[in-house]
């Protein structure tokens, strides 16, 4: 399994790629290896992080021991007898149930390239069954979100460019989201601070367009703000433009109706409004800081 190891080893043990300690311990997780995939979605855009993190805690989780009854394969490249084919999971509604039996033969990485592969198919957009004008019957193609998972472990996705837009063009065309634009694209964030009188006349504003070195910034406006000697206040305002919200679908299919995923993503604001004397400004770097990183 490829980690972008060189450039991004500090962010696997960020509390954001932190997932829920009970999922963790029933699927019997790698904890280190899968918040390391997390950093290397990360590196490619905090949209895929954030999305993949939400997709894992939307779902429900659950290992059984009875055999899972087999469903149709859309993109068999070669034949396969159907006695000699398995299957380790099925998601039927919002729920994923996983053979334990196989589950116990895979591999820490296999094991985290099943859960990349059922996320990406949840949230694939459903396809007419029947090619009709006036479709009946959807399903999520099952080749397709092999293709994206594949993708997603190549180290040539991460290396070079021309990899990386064919994976943006199939991301946008595959899943179900608000985002048709670019979905590897990292819109501008921003950190914005004002500085008040007492009689709300604005006199001072310092913003930053990108979040990467928000500490330097943070501090140098901090250093400037505790140079006021009357009476402030102090506002803020926030945007992280990764943020995202997941969507329970429904559509019909040959068994019944299934559930899929639909990913919304917006831009997050957190705004504030401090009324306080900056006349210290470690106190001040502290604050701000701790928006940026809660």
């Amino acid at each position: 399994m490829f980690s972008g190891k060189s450039k991004f080893k500090h962010l696997s043990l960020n509390t954001k790629f932190e997932l829920k300690q009970k999922w963790v311990e029933t699927l019997q997780i790698n904890k280190v290896l899968m918040q390391q995939k997390l950093c290397d979605l990360e590196s490619l855009s905090p949209k895929l992080s954030s999305m993949m993190i939400k997709l894992i805690e939307f779902h429900q989780w659950e290992l059984v021991d009875q055999e899972l009854g087999l469903l149709p394969d859309d993109g068999q490249i070669t034949v396969i007898k159907i006695d000699k084919r398995h299957q380790l999971a099925n998601r039927s509604l919002n729920q994923i149930k996983i053979s334990k039996r196989i589950w116990k033969l895979l591999s820490d990485e296999n094991k985290i390239g099943l859960i990349v592969h059922e996320m990406l198919s949840s949230a694939l957009t459903p396809l007419c069954q029947d090619n009709s004008n006036h479709c009946k019957n959807y399903y999520q193609s099952s080749r397709i979100a092999r293709n994206l998972t594949s993708s997603l472990f190549m180290k040539k996705t991460y290396l070079e460019v021309n990899e990386l837009e064919k994976l943006d063009i199939q991301l946008n065309q595959a899943l179900n989201t608000n985002d048709k634009n670019s979905f590897l694209k990292v819109d501008s964030d921003f950190f914005n601070i004002k500085v008040y009188s007492e009689n709300g006349e604005i006199l001072a504003q310092y913003s930053h367009p990108k979040l990467e070195s928000i500490e330097s910034f943070i501090a140098d406006s901090c250093q400037k703000i505790a140079l006021f000697k009357n009476s402030i206040s102090v506002s803020y305002s926030l945007r992280k433009s990764a943020a995202l919200s997941v969507e329970l679908i429904s559509f019909p299919t040959t068994y019944s109706i299934e559930y899929g995923t639909k990913i919304n993503f917006f831009s997050n604001v957190l705004m504030g409004k401090v009324l306080s004397n900056y006349g210290d400004d470690s106190s001040c770097y502290e604050f701000l800081l701790n928006i940026i990183e809660p």
